[in-house]
């Protein structure tokens, strides 16, 4: 349990061991106890306007209650407005929060069980009808216990926290007690154990809230604070009856079996809960690991490492709702879709790798917690797999594609050109007389003007082009949806610029030769080929014809 949790749990615990010691203690814990459930929803829930309402609802009661608590201490009479205000609003607010509260469920044959306990409120709040409605309040915290039905629904079926046991039953005892005392109004020596009954929701409810929001499962310990919870107002009921004569009647009987029975419920739907919970989970750990085995299996795809990235968003899309974007560290800090929102660290083996972006705080992290080391070290994989590919076919001084490189993306690019029917045009490209720059220099100054010439092909060639380092100062394009005449002219471009550059320490201006073959929608990778032969015998025959210069096949 998380540490907030435990100290709201000691603090309920502690409220109703000072109100079972005198009355005029009790009658100080009732306000304390709503305070604590506010704080309990402040500190615990999320900023989202359901539990919103419901703090400021917990809020208004704890005006109640501290007015109620000023009027028994001090004997002066009520101010009814004020109590009205702060009863009927809290309740009205704990309804609204109820009806728009996350993870409800449409109650189906489960809700079964709960009618002897719905027909235990009706009829003892029928035991003194004219009063009951005089009183008002005892047929509103019907109506909120009715109302927490939806929301205890998704927890029996395993897609909630064990935590809305709790408070759902807090709301049964607050309906149940007001109930009691609508139909033992009368009966004097009471007092006490009614003040106790009226504390105990607000322990459960608050502990039950805390155990909700926390990301830890609560498993059996919210099913044995649940059944102790039950034991206790079992007991309290049974003394309340007996000291007002009733103990030995057909009404004591029945309350005392329909008591019985829902603490045999509640033990039933915690059972169930949690056997459902275990399904959920188990089939939630199937399906992530589907997720992460494909991830190794992500084909890098153009873009290298981003692109494997940019798949692995997608198939987690499909996963999760909510994703937003992934960025993963190491050489190149690597980012897809949207990096903002929730933050969900990606840790493996102790160090964290990357993060998970949602557009909000999960509601339950409990399976996210058990597969993100997993997710992350497959990712770290995956991405290093794709980062291997990409040197392997990268040449390391230019960045440009090397011949495997070209060789294995060329037939993707030429069946894009056939299914286009768009034409596709080769160019061989050598810088002339590069060996002078070597001699007359050195090698890094080679290098340097080997890494420019990158550059400016960099620039003028368009997404769906392919260009590689063929060998030594020779450079290899593959122009998509351009003739003859078009490639001409980006050639002439690249020319161009490369003649303006100022490369120091060189002294002349660098130029190209160029050969330019095909122009036409290629048959097949092999037609590709032979356009590829062409335009170098067509580079051969530009740097014979007097270098600087562009040779296109006959």
């Amino acid at each position: 349990m998380k540490r907030r949790t435990l100290l709201i749990a000691g603090s309920a615990v502690l409220l109703v061991g000072v109100s079972l010691v005198s009355l005029r203690l009790a009658e100080l814990t009732l306000p304390l106890g709503a305070l604590l459930l506010t704080l309990a929803i402040v500190l615990r829930a999320p900023r989202v306007l359901a539990w919103r309402l419901a703090a400021l609802g917990s809020l208004l009661w704890t005006l109640e209650e501290s007015v109620w608590a000023y009027v028994r201490i001090s004997g002066t009479s009520p101010h009814l407005l004020l109590t009205d205000i702060g009863s009927y609003g809290g309740a009205a607010l704990w309804v609204a929060a109820l009806l728009l509260i996350g993870g409800r469920e449409l109650p189906t044959a489960l809700s079964l069980l709960f009618l002897p306990a719905l027909v235990l409120l009706l009829w003892i709040d029928s035991r003194h009808l004219p009063l009951t409605l005089s009183l008002e309040f005892p047929l509103v915290d019907m109506l909120l216990s009715v109302a927490t039905l939806p929301a205890l629904e998704a927890a029996l079926r395993g897609r909630a926290s064990e935590g809305r046991l709790l408070w759902t039953f807090g709301f049964f005892v607050r309906a149940l007690t007001a109930g009691t005392m609508s139909w033992l109004f009368d009966v004097p020596g009471l007092t006490h154990g009614f003040l106790i009954l009226w504390l105990l929701p607000y322990a459960f409810i608050s502990v039950g809230v805390a155990i909700e929001r926390t990301d830890e499962q609560a498993g059996m310990w919210a099913a044995g604070v649940t059944v102790l919870g039950l034991e206790t107002v079992t007991g309290i009921m049974l003394t309340l009856l007996y000291r007002s004569a009733l103990m030995g009647t057909t009404a004591a009987l029945g309350i005392a079996l329909l008591l019985g029975y829902v603490q045999f419920a509640g033990i039933l739907l915690i059972l169930l809960s949690d056997r459902r919970r275990r399904i959920h989970a188990e089939r939630e750990l199937k399906a992530w690991g589907d997720v992460i085995d494909r991830v190794v299996t992500l084909e890098p795809g153009e873009l290298g490492a981003l692109g494997t990235l940019e798949a692995l968003l997608s198939a987690l899309s499909m996963r999760l709702a909510g994703v937003k974007g992934v960025e993963v560290y190491g050489e190149d800090r690597l980012r897809a879709g949207e990096p903002f929102g929730y933050a969900l660290p990606l840790v493996t083996r102790g160090t964290e790798v990357g993060r998970l972006y949602l557009d909000r705080q999960p509601r339950d992290t409990g399976v996210l917690d058990a597969v993100t080391p997993f997710l992350a070290g497959r990712i770290q994989q995956a991405l290093d797999q794709a980062t291997w590919r990409t040197r392997a076919l990268t040449d390391p001084l230019t960045g440009l594609l090397n011949r495997r490189g070209i060789e294995l993306r060329s037939d993707g690019l030429v069946q894009r050109a056939r299914e286009a029917s768009a034409p596709l045009s080769v160019a061989m490209l050598d810088v002339d007389h590069f060996k002078r720059v070597n001699d007359f220099y050195d090698h890094a100054t080679g290098d340097r003007a080997l890494r420019e010439t990158a550059q400016i092909l960099h620039h003028h060639l368009r997404q769906h082009d392919l260009a590689a380092r063929w060998g030594g100062e020779e450079f290899l394009v593959l122009l998509m949806d351009a003739d003859r005449a078009t490639s001409a002219e980006v050639v002439r471009r690249i020319r161009n610029e490369l003649r303006s550059k100022t490369l120091s320490p060189i002294a002349w201006s660098l130029t190209l030769s160029a050969g330019i073959a095909g122009g036409g929608v290629p048959g097949d990778l092999e037609e590709l080929e032979r356009w590829i032969l062409q335009a170098d015998r067509a580079l051969v025959k530009a740097k014979d014809g007097g270098r600087d210069r562009v040779e296109a096949v006959a």
